[in-house]
């Protein structure tokens, strides 16, 4: 196995020489060990926030003690992060924070912060670390923030576990062809490590690692501004992961994309009937009028403040692409149920399979502010028609999808978009 070499010049005497000196004496504090630990947490609930009353009770990470730089690497769940130690006599200690990944079932993408201010530990005879770790507890649930002291009794065995990597979020968020995805490595790996999703021919995706700060560790991959096909199931191939005592990845995870959305015409969803129309509400006949025609779409999370009975946070569709189309058009109208909040918080992605996705962060409305008044509901309001055009990007051909979904975590109050004459020019 060939020498590695570290951000700060040094180079890894190779996993196969750390194990043999780790065999040799593990007390020696030279060289490069890796330990499967496992964390008991004890936690102080400030406040009695019941949003901890399920939170786990034990968090497994892997840790990396390289003796030579002088350096503990440490990671879970997609987050690592690199700290110098002090070593007195047997016992080593951070001389700084380290945050690691844990599931939470009520945290924003499933995932909370563990971050030790203070973690120390020694190895034993027989090859066993113990120690001890104190920090705290963050996770999100929507907007709202919670935090808990921890402090932990650590038990690690000699690194045996072959890596792997996860698709970290829902399964909207997984599955969808246009929206990125971030695969969160199940420990630290080492520099030159690489990934790719592959397909049922053969078609193969490079993941673009993603980097402890800092360092050219990797700690997970993004599948970056590539759509993915409709329909269609990808091997996640991690043969080319390679943790810290050289063991490569094991387990190839499945990523199954979404169904292939409505094929629709550009007649600006005249021809559409029913209540929706590609995931959205479609409106005209009720509180919210058509921009042009008798149809509009309407994407929102609040539909009850508008007069709107089916939900519809997503409009999900394809067009055909004419000739020499350079462009996707839209005429839009934001929804507000505030007078004075004019932006729709959300994204608008287009592209073909295989190519490139062009992305549109948020929309500004433009004034004047029509006040909507009905028996129904309370007034709320609505920007002037505009239009808006997003360059057809990169590897755009024979079709293209479009998505506008709103924010999951968009500021209040909630926003909607009205959409009409929908068309690639």
């Amino acid at each position: 196995m060939g020498d590695k070499a570290f951000p700060d010049g040094s180079t890894d005497v190779g996993a196969e020489e750390a194990v043999q000196r780790s065999d040799r004496d593990v007390n020696d504090l030279v060289g490069v060990r890796a330990f499967d630990v496992k964390a008991a947490l004890s936690l102080d609930i400030r406040g009695g926030d019941p949003s901890f009353t399920d939170f786990p009770r034990t968090l497994v990470f892997t840790l990396v003690h390289d003796a030579r730089t002088g350096r503990v690497i440490a990671g879970a769940l997609g987050r690592a992060g690199v700290v110098d130690v002090a070593v007195q006599g047997t016992t080593v200690q951070t001389r700084g924070p380290l945050s690691l990944g844990i599931e939470h079932s009520r945290a924003n993408q499933g995932a909370a912060v563990v971050t030790y201010t203070e973690l120390g530990f020694v190895v034993d005879a027989a090859g066993v670390l113990h120690g001890t770790a104190r920090g705290e507890v963050t996770f999100a649930s929507g907007d709202v923030l919670s935090t808990a002291g921890v402090t932990s009794v650590l038990d690690g065995v000699p690194d045996a576990t072959r890596p792997t990597l996860a698709p970290q979020g829902s399964a909207l968020d997984v599955g969808a062809p246009l929206r990125g995805t971030f695969f969160t490595a199940t420990e630290p790996l080492t520099e030159g490590s690489s990934a790719k999703l592959v397909g049922p021919a053969g078609e193969s995706i490079p993941l673009d690692p993603v980097f402890i700060e800092g360092t050219t560790l990797v700690r997970g991959f993004s599948k970056g501004a590539v759509a993915l096909a409709f329909a269609t199931q990808y091997r996640l191939a991690v043969d080319q992961i390679v943790d810290f005592v050289g063991q490569r990845g094991a387990v190839e995870p499945r990523i199954a994309t979404e169904a292939l959305p409505p094929l629709l015409a550009a007649d600006g969803f005249e021809s559409a009937s029913g209540s929706t129309v590609a995931g959205a509400a479609l409106v005209g006949d009720g509180a919210v009028p058509a921009i042009s025609g008798k149809k509009s779409a309407f994407i929102t999370f609040l539909t009850s403040a508008f007069g709107v009975s089916t939900s519809a946070p997503r409009f999900l569709a394809r067009l055909t692409l004419p000739p020499a189309a350079k462009t996707v058009r839209v005429q839009v109208r934001v929804a507000s149920p505030l007078e004075g909040f004019a932006d729709f918080y959300g994204t608008v992605a287009v592209a073909s399979v295989g190519g490139k996705v062009a992305r549109l962060e948020s929309i500004k409305g433009t004034g004047p502010i029509t006040r909507v008044a009905t028996g129904q509901t309370n007034p709320f309001y609505l920007t002037a028609p505009k239009t808006v055009e997003i360059p057809l990007p990169e590897g755009s051909k024979g079709e293209i999808a479009i998505e506008i979904a709103v924010a999951s975590a968009a500021p209040l109050p909630p926003s909607g978009l009205v959409i009409d004459d929908l068309r690639a020019e």
